[in-house]
């Protein structure tokens, strides 16, 4: 069995979406434009980080499956050809003793959510123009107070604060 050595390339172009994804997050500007905000440093963080992701999912699925005999072919190649960002992760989970924890489990959940039907949703009739925030937020709802500011600034400058969850707590933008 030859170990494949293109894994290798995989794993820079995985750091540089993920380091992309973190680069746009850090130089999003929400722009307000009426009742509109402008989220393209959002989605194509949130895009970039799937992808990345993903390709590391599928980095360890071969390199785990390397010298196993035993392994079911059909379905790892149905992982490695698809984009189930969950089903990867219960596959190294079940299969290859992954150990994740639930918030590490939920941003892939939430990745995969994004990646499979977040990205697609402006191709249908949406009055939801703020879906990428949303998934932000939905990540964030649980970070203690003291450290939600830092996952959610978006960049330096003027501070304003928007709304995402109701009745609870403001997030806050930096334009």
């Amino acid at each position: 069995l030859e170990m494949n050595y293109a894994l290798v390339k995989e794993v820079e172009i995985a750091g540089v979406q993920i380091w992309k994804a973190i680069e746009d997050i850090s130089r999003a500007h929400i722009i307000k434009d009426g009742k509109h905000l402008v989220i393209d440093y959002i989605f194509t963080s949130l895009y970039q980080a799937a992808q990345g992701i993903e390709r590391l999912l599928k980095i360890s699925i071969e390199l785990l499956v390397y010298g196993d005999k035993k392994y079911d072919k059909e379905k790892v190649n149905k992982l490695l050809y698809g984009h189930n960002h969950s089903a990867m992760v219960d596959y190294l989970t079940n299969e290859k003793g992954l150990e994740l924890k639930a918030r590490e489990k939920y941003l892939v959940e939430l990745l995969s959510k994004f990646y499979n039907v977040g990205r697609y949703h402006r191709y249908s009739y949406s009055k939801d123009n703020l879906l990428e925030l949303r998934f932000i937020s939905e990540f964030a709802k649980n970070i203690k107070d003291e450290n939600y500011d830092t996952l959610v600034r978006i960049k330096n400058g003027l501070e304003q604060y928007i709304e995402v969850n109701p009745g609870y707590r403001k997030m806050r933008i930096q334009f």
